[in-house]
């Protein structure tokens, strides 16, 4: 792990100041979206043969020994993923993750993507959202060495969640081989979904920190972040098409779960059914509850719409 001094620090900000009030007014702070939704799970092996269950084709993620991390990833077409992530041991960035795994299985961290891992953490400092220092680690699958720079967003800029932004280094990167083909025809991810009672609050610090409006639809509301969008629903709301979820009566705000987006409706019911988990499907929408997708809320569609998906 490389620690950066502290006169590095400073002239790192010193470097990229004038660019970071520039973000800080465009509320940018060099991230460029959402790059993957990672799930944390107690049995890595259990949970890959579920989501391979239910369609998707999960690819080794590798082992990053800084951060003491493994798993396996589903790679897709529009270039993001969903990872799933086991623990092998504690390190601050994954902190939260390890308190989450206590309760439950669930969605522990959103993958921010960055041209300069550096550039956002000194944006980010700059504006008093940074949760902590660089770091850089290596992610080591097969042989193949794919080297990171990591580093958190403060845990008041994402209510419910764990943002690391994250740099990947080199072209020939792990994640940057060409996309998976999954049989339920996943291509990306269309939304990810926190819950909470405080719509607007929990909305409007997401939307400060990718420069964003919220936009109302019904009861949600919506942050654009450059990739997939942020959806902030209440409990209510969801349980109107996820029925009595479970998750839904744990506390909030929360990482809930992940919208994929798919090419062919009737792929993605056929790989359902073939699954035989139990999936509610309306208005072309396929939904899986927590209890059978390790923690998440997780719908499949071919467009996302919000009003079919969150109807009230």
């Amino acid at each position: 792990m490389t620690r950066l001094l502290s006169a590095a620090r400073c002239s790192t900000i010193a470097a990229v100041l004038g660019a970071s009030r520039h973000e800080e007014e465009m509320g940018a702070y060099s991230i460029n979206g959402i790059g993957h939704l990672a799930v944390a799970v107690r049995d890595v092996e259990k949970a890959r043969e579920t989501f391979t269950r239910l369609g998707f084709s999960m690819g080794a993620l590798g082992r990053n020994a800084a951060l003491q991390t493994a798993g396996y990833s589903a790679r897709f077409a529009d270039g993001d993923s969903l990872d799933l992530l086991a623990l092998e041991g504690a390190h601050p960035f994954t902190a939260p993750a390890a308190d989450l795994l206590r309760e439950c299985e669930g969605a522990a961290f959103l993958g921010l993507k960055a041209d300069d891992a550096r550039a956002a953490w000194a944006a980010l400092t700059a504006a008093g959202l940074s949760g902590g220092d660089v770091v850089d680690s290596a992610v080591v699958d097969g042989g193949q060495d794919v080297r990171l720079s990591v580093t958190p967003v403060a845990a008041s800029a994402v209510p419910g969640a764990t943002a690391l932004v994250t740099q990947r280094h080199g072209r020939d990167a792990l994640w940057q081989g060409e996309a998976q083909t999954h049989e339920n025809s996943a291509q990306g991810l269309a939304a990810v979904i926190v819950t909470t009672a405080e719509v607007d609050d929990v909305a409007g610090a997401y939307g400060r920190l990718f420069g964003t409006e919220p936009s109302a639809h019904g009861s949600a509301r919506m942050v654009t972040t450059g990739t997939a969008p942020i959806v902030v629903a209440t409990p209510d709301s969801l349980r109107w098409t996820w029925g009595d979820d479970p998750l839904l009566d744990r506390p909030s705000p929360r990482l809930a779960g992940v919208v994929v987006r798919v090419s062919s409706r009737d792929a993605a019911q056929q790989a359902l059914q073939k699954s035989k988990l139990p999936a509610m499907g309306s208005d072309g929408i396929f939904r899986i509850g927590s209890a059978h997708a390790h923690g998440i809320l997780l719908a499949l569609t071919e467009s996302l719409d919000l009003g079919r998906l969150i109807p009230r």
